[in-house]
């Protein structure tokens, strides 16, 4: 009787956790045209390096820090395809692209860290230096 009570509970909450689940996420396409929503990102747009200016997103200057301005999109899952397109407008130029997740220690870190450079691509170590997971 116990097993039973148990069950019927589970078939009756099973469907009324799908209606309160998290829906899939949609996926994120940005143009930066006339329908540009700066919510979407972490980093406030317009702010003093980055900003839309005819359809693009437009960083440069200095951040006065360890790297240059950042722009930082929150994207959470698994499997994911990233890509964007980008242009050097000077030389000397570059762009970093960073991937920072769980570092399966309790904490986050870069997972990727690629630098994207005129004359080809960089890629640093991991922040942690370590690809060890947990048992």
């Amino acid at each position: 009787m116990q097993y039973t009570i148990a069950l019927l509970t589970a078939l009756l909450l099973a469907p009324l956790a799908a209606l309160h689940a998290d829906p899939a996420p949609a996926p994120i396409h940005e143009t930066f045209g006339a329908d540009f929503n700066a919510r979407r990102f972490i980093t406030p747009i317009p702010n003093k390096n980055t900003q839309v200016r005819d359809g693009v997103l437009w960083t440069h200057g200095t951040s006065g820090g360890k790297y240059p301005p950042m722009v930082y999109l929150g994207v959470e899952g698994k499997d994911l395809t990233i890509s964007f397109r980008y242009r050097h407008l000077a030389g000397g130029g570059m762009l970093w692209f960073f991937v920072d997740g769980d570092d399966g220690f309790g904490s986050e870190d870069h997972m990727l860290r690629v630098k994207l450079l005129r004359e080809g691509v960089s890629k640093s170590p991991l922040g942690s230096g370590s690809l060890a997971t947990p048992d």
